[in-house]
C-alpha cells in the first residue's frame, strides 16, 4: 500500500517529478567528476614517480614537488654510494621548457625528464628498450599521451624545445598527469645541451643491496649526508606528491570541495522536492490518518518516495558520468574509468542525503491534523 501511494505522488506531476530528477542527477554527475577529478590529483602525484626505480631518493633541501623542484651537487650521490647498504646511485634531471607544435607553430610547456641511457632508472620496459637511441645529443623519446596541441607524436618528427632542435627517436606511453600537458625523455647529455647542468641533479635514484631494510638505509644516510640534502623512502615521496597535490595546490582543493558542493545541492534540491510535495499533499495526509494510517506508514511512503528519487536520479548519473568520463579521458589523455569502487561511494552518499532529506522533510507532517479536515 505505502509503495504504491508513494509511486503515485511520484509520477501523480510528471513535469515537477522529471525536474528532480534532473537536478539530482546532475548532483549525481557532479560528486561523479570532482570524485574522478580528485582521483585525478592523486593520480599526478604517482604518475612520474612509478615510471622510475628507486628504494629511496635525494632531494634539495628546497624541493617542493615534481613540478617545483630544485636541484643539488651530483657530489652528494658519490657521497651516498660510500655508504655500504647503496647499491647504485643515479642521478636524474628534470626542466620544462616550451615545445613547438610543427603543425601549426604554437609552443606549450612540456616536462623533460633526462637520465644516463646506460643509468638504470625506468621501470617501464617500452622506455628502457629504447633508451640506447638516447647516445646521441639532441634526440629524445616522445610521450603519445601527450595532448593533442603539442602536434604530433612520432618517430622522426623533428622540433624545438626553447631554442634548440630534438629529433624524436620513440615513442612511450605514460603521461604526466597535471605536472604537464606533454612529457619527454632524455639523455643527461641532451639535458645539458639545453642548459641543465650535468654538475647538478634533480632526483638521486638509490637502490639498496638486497635484504637491506630501506628505511634503516635511509635513517643512516641522514645521519652523514650534509643538510642541503633530503633522504626519503619512496613511500615517503609518494606521500609529500599527494600532499602537494590534494592539500598544496588550490586545484586539489577545489575538487575535493566540489564533492561537498554536490553533496549539499542534493540535499537541498530532494528536501524542497520533498517538503513542497508534503505542504500540497496535508489534507490527503491528514485524511489517511483519520482512516487509520499510523505514523510510520505515512512516513515510510514519504521516504519510499525519496529512495524512488534516488534510485532512478542515480542510474541516470551513471549513464551521463560514463559518457563525460569517456569524453574527458579522449582530449586529456587522464584514464577516467567509472569504477566500481567509485560508484559504490557515489551510491553510498546519495543515499546518505536521501535519508537525510527525506528526515529532515518528515517534519512538515506534523501539521497533517485530522481535526484540519472538519
Amino acid at each position: 500500500m505505502t509503495f504504491r501511494l508513494a509511486w503515485r505522488n511520484t509520477t501523480h506531476q510528471k513535469l515537477r517529478t522529471t525536474l528532480a530528477l534532473s537536478a539530482i542527477s546532475f548532483a549525481v554527475v557532479l560528486l561523479f567528476m570532482q570524485l574522478a577529478l580528485y582521483d585525478s590529483c592523486k593520480m599526478s602525484a604517482h604518475i612520474l614517480l612509478d615510471m622510475l626505480d628507486f628504494d629511496a631518493v635525494l632531494i634539495s633541501s628546497e624541493f617542493s614537488s615534481l613540478q617545483r623542484p630544485s636541484s643539488f651537487p651530483r657530489a652528494r650521490l658519490h657521497q651516498a654510494l660510500q655508504d655500504r647498504a647503496v647499491q647504485s646511485v643515479s642521478p636524474v634531471y628534470t626542466t620544462s621548457l616550451p615545445w613547438r607544435n610543427v603543425e601549426n607553430g604554437s609552443r606549450h610547456i612540456v616536462l623533460i625528464l633526462g637520465a644516463a641511457p646506460g643509468d638504470p632508472v625506468f621501470l617501464d620496459p617500452e622506455i628502457r628498450e629504447r633508451l640506447p637511441r638516447l647516445h646521441q645529443t639532441g634526440c629524445v623519446l616522445m610521450d603519445r599521451q601527450m595532448l593533442p596541441l603539442y602536434g604530433p607524436a612520432r618517430v622522426g618528427l623533428v622540433s624545438e624545445v626553447g631554442s634548440h632542435s630534438l629529433t624524436v627517436v620513440g615513442l612511450f606511453r605514460n603521461g604526466a598527469g597535471f605536472n604537464a600537458g606533454g612529457l619527454m625523455v632524455a639523455s643527461d647529455q641532451t639535458m645539458n645541451r639545453l642548459g641543465f647542468p650535468r654538475d647538478r641533479a634533480t632526483l638521486g635514484l638509490l637502490k639498496f643491496k638486497p635484504g637491506d631494510n630501506p628505511r634503516a638505509c635511509v635513517v643512516e644516510l641522514r645521519k652523514t649526508l650534509p643538510p642541503d640534502v633530503k633522504v626519503l623512502t619512496r613511500a615517503e615521496l609518494e606521500a609529500r606528491e599527494i600532499y602537494y597535490w590534494t592539500t598544496g595546490k588550490p586545484i586539489g582543493i577545489m575538487f575535493s570541495s566540489g564533492v561537498y558542493v554536490g553533496i549539499i545541492v542534493a540535499t537541498i534540491i530532494l528536501y524542497q522536492l520533498l517538503a513542497a510535495d508534503i505542504s500540497r499533499r496535508l489534507r490527503e495526509y491528514a485524511t489517511l490518518k483519520a482512516m487509520g494510517f499510523s505514523d510510520l506508514q505515512i512516513n515510510g511512503t514519504v521516504l519510499q518516495q525519496a529512495l524512488l528519487v534516488m534510485f532512478v536520479s542515480f542510474a541516470l548519473g551513471v549513464v551521463l558520468s560514463f559518457g563525460l568520463y569517456a569524453v574527458i579521458a579522449e582530449g586529456t589523455g587522464f584514464p577516467m574509468k567509472l569504477t566500481f569502487r567509485r560508484a559504490a561511494l557515489v551510491f553510498g552518499l546519495i543515499l546518505v542525503v536521501t535519508l537525510t532529506s527525506g528526515v529532515l522533510a518528515l517534519r512538515k507532517l506534523r501539521a497533517a491534523d485530522p481535526a484540519d479536515l472538519f
